[in-house]
């Protein structure tokens, strides 16, 4: 295994070089031209290691910078989710005949805005205003029934809008680059043929927010296929819409490959299902030592990630592995868990996300 040499490695054999070249000289005095003269020379030489280290990095995508792992899997066909405005209808209220013009301003408690696309006259003291995300991120997305305020005052129109019932959907942020690298792996090390199931879970992949997708061949009848996902991303519920739904099922149901350019789809035999699974709150009561606020923000977020990277749909999940995500929070010293205090059984067609937890 090639090791690269450090600069002080570098200087003493220059030295050693110069010295066997020049007999009688001395490279190693320390005001000397000779041995300043190392000490450049090494300089340079380590800056070139260093350079073919970083291009042995980009041989393979499981070391590649950023932008040629997203070259490298755009080659391969791997979708990389990029960062996406949040929109949604507001109900705003208010004389008849009032108008709201495209590019006026409604904020969130928060401060955050969002931006009228178009424009809207209140009829019957109503008027169903769309907005957009002022910004892009999973940030902007607001659930059914959010306050917004107007930022300027319009005349007839209450100052106050509620989100409606299908709320402020489609913000993303950009996608994490490892999970991104995780995929480009995954597709490298998968043989796909047809429409198997290592198709259907790249496909449904590649639809903006699914982050992670179990496909049940044969189920829940031979000739048919399941595909569940959830969306980790979005507010509140991990269970994708139904619009989210139909969107997957209509990717997957005709699919244009981005490398052929040919639409293929499931398979003609095929009878697809697609869906998400149904949560399993796991309610928790933990004590920990010391218990302040920013060591139960820790465990929270802890709790999360394992829940996040551990589960699946119908999968148990073991009290061995939630003691060691509490464990693994930063600066927790010992803690108490009285609930849960066995394994988690989790039904068939649930996934188990993280409930309520009561801090003792």
């Amino acid at each position: 295994m090639f090791e690269r040499p450090s600069i002080k490695t570098l200087i003493e054999r220059i030295q050693s070089d110069i010295e066997s070249r020049l007999p009688g000289s001395s490279a190693r005095l320390r005001f000397s031209v000779l041995n300043v003269l190392s000490k450049v020379l090494a300089g340079v030489a380590h800056g070139l290691y260093g350079f073919l280290n970083w291009i042995a990095d980009q041989i393979l995508p499981d070391t590649m910078d950023e932008s040629r792992l997203r070259r490298y899997g755009k080659i391969f066909g791997v979708s990389y989710l990029s960062k996406a405005k949040a929109a949604g209808v507001l109900t705003a209220t208010g004389t008849d005949g009032s108008v709201i013009d495209v590019g006026e301003e409604w904020q969130r408690s928060d401060g955050l805005t969002y931006i009228v696309t178009e424009t809207a006259t209140l009829l019957n003291g109503t008027a169903a205003v769309r907005v957009q995300a002022g910004d892009y991120g999973s940030i902007y997305n607001a659930d059914a029934g959010t306050t917004l305020s107007l930022v300027s005052p319009i005349t007839g129109v209450n100052p106050d809008a509620a989100v409606t019932s299908a709320g402020i959907t489609g913000g993303m942020d950009d996608m994490d680059i490892e999970l991104y690298r995780s995929r480009v792996i995954e597709r490298l090390s998968t043989f796909y043929t047809g429409a198997n199931a290592a198709v259907y879970k790249k496909w449904a992949q590649e639809i903006d927010g699914v982050t992670r997708v179990w496909i049940y061949e044969a189920t829940p009848s031979p000739g048919s296929v399941t595909v569940l996902f959830v969306c980790d991303n979005q507010t509140g519920s991990i269970v994708p819409d139904s619009s989210k739904i139909a969107e997957v099922t209509a990717y997957l149901e005709e699919h244009t490959d981005p490398i052929t350019g040919q639409t293929v789809g499931r398979g003609v035999n095929v009878a697809l299902v697609v869906a998400g699974p149904l949560e399993q709150a796991v309610n928790m009561t933990i004590g920990p030592l010391p218990d302040t606020v920013s060591i139960r923000a820790t465990i929270k977020a802890e709790l999360e990630d394992f829940f996040e990277r551990e589960t699946s749909p119908g999968g148990a999940v073991p009290i061995s592995k939630i003691r060691a995500a509490i464990s693994n929070a930063a600066g927790v010293n010992n803690y108490l868990l009285t609930t849960p205090s066995a394994d988690i059984s989790v039904a068939e067609g649930h996934i188990a996300v993280l409930g309520e937890i009561t801090w003792i």
